[in-house]
């Protein structure tokens, strides 16, 4: 049987930090047994659940006074996301990822074995390519494919 004061700590300690795994580190009582209290104790149940919504609550009021402080020294991406969240005027619905339109199956795949020699000499061609890149973006007035430049 578990002391009510461990449960108690938890609930506490949960307000404080909403992250579950990190609570039970620092009242010393497993993740397991944690779950193991909410299926079996409905009472224990209700307390967690407002515990947690409290200590998120309180995360949000504190991100958000966040916010406001970078807002306060006028960062553009602080200022836009109050007022996207706060004003229907600035609202703008987010687009959905394009992964999620629609998954196509798999019909085919290939597979193509190449001995290791082959595959060291794609990888140094790839190397040098990149670096023949790197060093046109740092040096855009020659051409990185223009033999007597390089």
């Amino acid at each position: 049987m578990v002391p009510p004061d461990d449960k108690q700590k938890f609930l506490d300690e949960l307000e404080n930090l909403p992250i579950v795994s990190v609570v039970c580190k620092r009242a010393g009582i497993s993740k397991a047994t944690i779950y193991r209290w909410v299926e079996d104790d409905a009472d224990f149940k209700k307390k967690y659940d407002r515990s947690l919504k409290r200590g998120r609550d309180t995360l949000v009021d504190h991100a958000e006074s966040k916010l406001v402080k970078m807002a306060d020294k006028e960062h553009f991406g602080a200022i836009k996301m109050i007022l996207e969240a706060n004003s229907k005027r600035y609202y703008r619905p987010r687009k959905p990822a394009p992964y999620l339109k629609e998954a196509l199956p798999v019909q085919t795949i290939q597979v193509h074995v190449v001995e290791p020699h082959e595959y060291q000499r794609a990888q140094e061609e790839t190397r040098r390519a990149n670096q023949i890149r790197r060093d046109a973006r740092s040096n855009p007035l020659t051409d990185p494919w223009d033999e007597a430049s390089a």
